[in-house]
């Protein structure tokens, strides 16, 4: 019994670093969301020009494809759906944040709202300064803000910070682990 608790633990590990080290790049009912050259976006620098993975420019990020429109199936662009998440934080309502996501977290609701709650993160001054569509269903925003978290805070100033947006049902959403 011990012994298949222990599989069941590293099998439930495995599948939590995977989605953080990939991100979430599927969408409910099991439809893939592609990466644009194959690639996840990070934040290490690759080189710039066709030889960077997936066309990429200096910092790594895919550029946008312009065949593809910002606009969502309601009329919002990417960083709409940055802002409503912002916007949800700020309610201190976890249900409203929950909705804001792409993928829900790899964890039930009631687990990750307490956690979510005992985090107890609070944002200020967000701003989106780029939105870029770089594939079917996949965006990415490049955003400054602040966040705090009981005695800690973080700022993210320029260059900023890339957070993937994802379609769901033809909405954008906020990609769950945003920022890789």
């Amino acid at each position: 019994m011990m012994k298949m608790a222990r599989v069941a633990a590293s099998l439930a590990f495995a599948l939590l670093l995977g989605l953080a080290i990939a991100g979430c790049t599927t969408e409910p009912g099991g439809d893939a969301v592609p990466l644009a050259g194959g690639e996840g976006v990070t934040d290490e620098a690759a080189p710039s020009g066709a030889g960077a993975p997936g066309g990429a420019d200096v910092d790594g990020v895919p550029p946008a494809d312009p065949s593809l429109g910002l606009e969502d199936g309601y009329g919002r662009t990417p960083a709409d759906a940055f802002l409503e998440h912002m916007a949800a934080v700020a309610t201190g309502d976890p249900e409203e944040v929950w909705e804001t996501y792409g993928c829900s977290p790899p964890s039930d609701f009631d687990t990750w709202a307490f956690e979510w709650e005992d985090a107890a993160e609070v944002y200020s001054g967000a701003q989106v300064l780029e939105e870029r569509v770089v594939g079917p269903g996949l965006a990415l925003v490049r955003v400054v803000y602040r966040v705090t978290s009981g005695d800690d805070e973080m700022i993210v100033d320029e260059p900023g910070e890339w957070w993937r947006i994802e379609q769901v049902e033809g909405e954008w959403k906020v990609g769950w682990l945003p920022r890789q």
